[in-house]
């Protein structure tokens, strides 16, 4: 029986908690374990893809510290290991008869991702509510090569986004909400993407820009635990991929582009919060609506982090010191 698992990626929307208190730093371990075998139809329901598996194992540490007027700062750097076993064919000619064989293909890579640095600031508003803002930077630090076997744990590009955060809490109930824009940037990634289409390969990436939107609600269950459930809506415009084209015996570059992808979850959790600043947190998520991207093997990973819906699971441990 497949293990099918993920937890997508999670803005640190939790300001209120980083910015109480006479504690400055804060140093958390989040650990995830992500598998993925489906994909949403034409009529949106959740369907098996045969020759198709994702795994990944990624650890993130994060630092971070408060800096002055309620502004912070936090470093984010994962370590990843990635697989995927894909349906891939080869063509050859017997004769005059065209022949294709098809076989299963394994890639896999692991090592350090993107890094990401993050500066927020949350302010109280009222007794029981605070605003703020989010910058997020992703930084092109992991590999990008993919090809004899390796799978990309970068993009080799950079994301900046931006996010209007809020939080409403009291002793025993604590709702967030975060709304972001993420602007992605063209590049010229150092891996080749080969389209499957005659006399095509595919050389440059612009990636879509993104609008996500993620709210919290959490509710105190006895002492120093908590439980409560996120919904993170995610949706992203289509890539733009250059094509080298050959024509007339010269390689021509040409634009082809993917639809938007759409896709919602729902994340249970339980958390543990004490006032000597430590806290953990266990969570999974369940994929509740979605719209995707055609599913060709190597598109998943432009971004890096699969498109394809997924269910997860993941836990996490930190100190605010």
């Amino acid at each position: 029986m497949r293990l099918f698992f993920i937890l997508l990626f999670v803005i640190p929307v939790n300001l209120y908690s980083y910015q109480s208190g006479k504690r400055r730093y804060w140093l958390e371990m989040n650990f995830y374990l992500v598998t993925s075998d489906k994909i949403f139809d034409g009529r949106r329901k959740l369907i098996e893809m045969e020759y198709y598996e994702y795994i990944e194992k990624r650890l993130e540490i994060e630092f971070g510290f408060k800096i002055a007027y309620g502004i912070w700062m936090e470093f984010l750097l994962p370590v990843a290991g990635r697989e995927m076993d894909f349906a891939d064919v080869d063509v050859g000619f017997t004769g005059n008869q065209l022949e294709i064989y098809p076989f299963i293909s394994d890639i896999n890579d692991s090592g350090i991702g993107d890094m990401k640095v993050k500066i927020g600031g949350s302010y109280h508003i009222t007794e029981n509510f605070s605003g703020g803002f989010l910058f997020d930077f992703k930084l092109p630090t992991g590999s990008s090569s993919l090809g004899n076997g390796r799978i990309p744990l970068g993009t080799g590009q950079a994301d900046t986004g931006f996010y209007i955060t809020g939080s409403l809490f009291s002793d025993s109930f604590n709702g967030e909400l975060a709304l972001g824009y993420i602007l992605r940037t063209y590049g010229e990634p150092s891996y080749i993407v080969y389209y499957p289409l005659p006399g095509t390969i595919g050389k440059g990436i612009d990636p879509g820009d993104e609008i996500n939107l993620n709210v919290k609600i959490a509710f105190k269950i006895k002492g120093p635990f908590w439980g409560g459930i996120d919904f993170n809506f995610t949706t992203t415009q289509g890539d733009g991929i250059k094509f080298l084209v050959l024509e007339d015996e010269e390689l021509r570059e040409v634009w082809g582009y993917y639809d938007a992808s759409t896709i919602a979850y729902l994340k249970p959790f339980l958390s543990l919060k004490t006032k000597e600043g430590f806290r953990s947190r266990i969570g999974f998520s369940l994929p509740v609506l979605g719209k995707n991207y055609p599913s060709e093997p190597l598109f998943p990973f432009l971004r890096n982090f699969p498109l394809f819906p997924s269910t997860g699971i993941s836990a996490s441990v930190g100190y605010n010191f």
